[in-house]
């Protein structure tokens, strides 16, 4: 009897509440170790009452793990159960909060889940697993009023050096190009900070009450939100709230007056005086002295940043905020935050900016997604820089799946690339083929497809700043194939809802080649990419009819699919 590999826990993402008479529960098993798995559930304070039993649905798992989960419905909300695991050869045992043992348990030994609070509840983004993200460094993107150029603006496309180089984008620009993305399949613009600031990425904020006038005025914010709306987007504003500029009030006036400011627990400082050169406080990074860190468990700070979100909130309607740096603030603080956000609009989005797995801020009370930076390494292996088989592509990316709530999960922004990474294409030695796989997977699998501006024209990049060069206007130089490839991603996507909803389940996952189905009630996708640039991917499609989305054409099956080096296809089973 094996019995190694099994694990619950009362928790997200093992169980939480999904409606108001609902919980959801997940168990882990060694792989294929088990055959089946019951739960035996009833209302927690029914001690004489028999437990009802239901069996648990197999899910996708990974390598090592195999999933089992079930939703249980109790209408007065108080659940207390154990599982029952059989395995292949037909012995039984049971797991409890003891662990595993050998006689069905006793009451008390039991998992309890002691009470759906409605306050616990999370509510998910429902426009948001819909959408397609578009990011924008607004400098880069597009100079739509002559202007507000700043002083010495450089010549549009020119070479970037640093982190003063300036381009003249602003939010006219934006605002010029929503019908272009709009054609793209865009529906929902998040722009990297707009407020004022000395330098062009401006996360060293000076005020978060005022747009930097090189970006234009708040009447243009006005006019580009409200025009993406009439469009169907949604505009998400950067929020910088772990550190500010140094240029910002209340860093000036601890710096002016030292231990006597009213301002000093605003900061992490060591002593007095401020010391720029020493930096005897804590900066963003490394060292970054133009970049104090915020003290976000102080009230005043606190109430200051919340208010900040409330009036961009209620004044511009913005659809909500991505945190800069958020794996770095108070939990405490994002708690009160995303409390704010919600009360100004239930229906805005809390995005963290979190370069590594972090799930202890996405359980459903601060955040409402993440940019899947774990989802962007696996891809880069994989797709760009061929370091990974699709066995361990396939293993990464269930790890990834199986730390979050589903609901969650089809939320998180699966990126390529970003302003702080190096473009895509450039990892890939240039080769947009790569590039084109890579976003076949990005558009049909779980989450939401976030796009680097540029990307879907060729625009390369190496590291920061040069992954910021100016977006690429001239037709004559846009990859129109590039373009178009990515239009019809968004097409395919906002038309089959099985690659926003469905279940993900591995076919083929050898060497190169990689095979998934997307399956919602009678909807099935099969997705079929070969990431060999030599050997070709031959498939046995089973009996039925199928349409080949890219080319429309109607395929018959029981028969031998091949499908050449660096080559995809994705086929819509046609229900008879």
């Amino acid at each position: 009897m094996i019995k190694q590999g099994i694990y619950h826990t009362p928790d997200v993402p093992y169980a939480y509440a999904i409606e108001q008479n609902t919980l959801y529960l997940k168990i882990q098993t060694a792989k294929d170790d088990i055959k089946n798995v019951y739960v035996y559930y009833k209302d927690r304070h029914h001690y004489e009452k028999p437990f009802s039993q239901v069996s648990m649905n197999r899910t996708e798992g990974s390598e090592n793990f195999t999933y089992y989960e079930v939703e249980l419905v109790n209408v007065d909300k108080k659940f207390r159960y154990f599982f029952e695991l059989i395995d292949n050869e037909g012995n039984c045992f049971y797991y409890n909060e003891r662990g595993i043992i050998n006689e069905k348990p006793d009451v008390p030994q039991s998992f309890q889940f002691p009470y759906l609070c409605p306050g616990d509840f999370y509510h998910p983004v429902d426009w948001a697993k819909d959408g397609v993200m578009y990011q924008i460094f607004p400098d880069r993107f597009c100079n739509g009023n002559h202007n507000n150029d700043p002083e010495g603006v450089k010549p549009w496309g020119e070479k970037v050096v640093g982190n003063h180089d300036f381009f003249g984008g602003d939010l006219k620009g934006i605002t010029k190009q929503l019908d272009y993305l709009k054609e793209l399949g865009v529906t929902i613009i998040y722009t990297t900070p707009i407020f004022q600031s000395c330098s062009n990425h401006k996360y060293n904020t000076k005020d978060y009450f005022e747009i930097d006038p090189q970006f234009g005025t708040k009447e243009e914010l006005r006019e580009l939100i409200d025009e993406a709306h009439k469009r169907g987007m949604r505009f998400v504003l950067d929020g910088v709230f772990n550190h500010s500029g140094d240029d910002f009030f209340a860093f000036k006036d601890v710096m002016a007056k030292g231990e006597k400011s009213t301002y000093k627990d605003w900061y992490y400082i060591d002593s007095y005086p401020i010391d720029q050169r020493k930096l005897n406080y804590v900066t963003f990074y490394d060292r970054y002295g133009n970049m104090p860190k915020l003290n976000m468990s102080n009230p005043s700070t606190v109430q200051y940043f919340l208010d900040v979100a409330s009036y961009w909130l209620r004044e511009f309607h913005i659809d909500g905020f991505r945190l800069d740096v958020c794996d770095e603030i108070d939990h405490s603080f994002l708690k009160k935050f995303y409390e704010r956000v919600k009360k100004e609009n239930p229906d805005a989005i809390v995005i963290g900016e979190i370069m590594h797995m972090g799930n202890s801020f996405c359980k459903g009370d601060e955040l409402d997604s993440t940019m899947n930076y774990p989802f962007r390494e696996s891809v880069l292996e994989f797709f760009a820089l061929r370091k990974m088989t699709a066995e361990n592509f396939i293993e990464a990316l269930s790890i990834r799946q199986h730390s979050l709530r589903k609901d969650i999960h089809k939320q998180m922004l699966n990126l390529l690339d970003s302003h702080d990474t190096a473009r895509f294409v450039t990892d890939a030695s240039g080769e947009k083929k790569r590039l084109m796989l890579a976003t076949v997977f990005q558009y049909t699998y779980l989450g939401i497809p976030y796009i680097y501006y540029g990307d879907e024209v060729g625009l390369e990049g190496g590291n920061d700043p040069d992954c910021r060069r100016c977006m690429i206007w001239d037709k004559e130089k846009q990859d129109v194939t590039l373009f178009e490839h990515f239009k019809w991603l968004a097409n395919i996507r906002r038309e089959h809802k099985e690659f926003v909803d469905g279940e993900f389940n591995t076919l083929l996952a050898k060497q190169q080649f990689l095979i998934y189905e997307r399956v919602l009630n009678d909807d099935k996708s099969i997705i079929i990419i070969n990431n060999s640039e030599e050997e070709k991917l031959s498939y046995r499609l089973k009996e039925g009819m199928y349409c080949n989305l890219l080319t429309n054409e109607v395929l018959e099956g029981d028969r031998e699919l091949v499908v050449d080096p660096m080559n995809f296809m994705v086929l819509h089973v046609i229900n008879k």
